[in-house]
């Protein structure tokens, strides 16, 4: 399994854990929902369309757009693991 994973971001000052997202390139349907939902933090790879994390420091204002994409995703080839 290939995990690749973007920066931790914080779900704000004294709001919460840091948040580490990650996805898995081998599982990806290449379907283009986490691009939909978080434009700012995937987009899909020109080789294969497979997602790719673009944003290793997401701002507060993206954490509902990046959940938004780790439930719409297909495979589950994305997720957050909080720290």
């Amino acid at each position: 399994m290939c995990w690749f994973s973007a920066r931790p971001f914080r779900t704000g000052p004294g709001r919460g854990k840091a948040l580490k997202v990650e996805a898995n390139g081998e599982v990806c349907a290449a379907a283009g929902q986490c691009l939909l939902a978080a434009p700012n933090v995937f987009d899909q790879s020109v080789k294969d369309g497979t997602v790719v994390v673009i944003s290793t420091d997401p701002p507060e204002s993206e954490r509902s757009a990046v959940l938004d994409a780790v439930s719409r995703c297909p495979t589950s080839a994305i997720r957050i693991i909080e720290d």
